[in-house]
């Protein structure tokens, strides 16, 4: 589900081409939260699941794909050693 999307272009010529690009946006590709982490922000094939590309070119244009996970705790999980540290 795209959630956000954003169309760029650059006003100078952009000379990197997608396989140039491939293994420096591998080094960054996406993983999902671990325990101890909040965030995490990576770069994920565009087109979908299944696909280890991080690039894909059609008409002379590059698509990138992002993705971000934020962990959210309930507040309940919370509210229990707040109560706690209160008394």
């Amino acid at each position: 589900m795209v959630q956000k999307s954003s169309y760029l272009s650059f006003s100078q010529p952009f000379r990197t081409s997608a396989e140039e690009m491939e293994p420096l946006l591998a080094q960054h590709a996406f993983k999902p939260c671990g325990r101890q982490d909040l965030s995490q922000y990576g770069w994920v094939s565009p087109l979908g699941d299944g696909y280890e590309v991080f690039t894909h070119v059609s008409n002379g244009n590059i698509m990138l794909c992002a993705q971000r996970q934020d962990k959210l705790s309930p507040a309940r999980s919370f509210a229990k050693p707040c109560r706690k540290k209160l008394r």
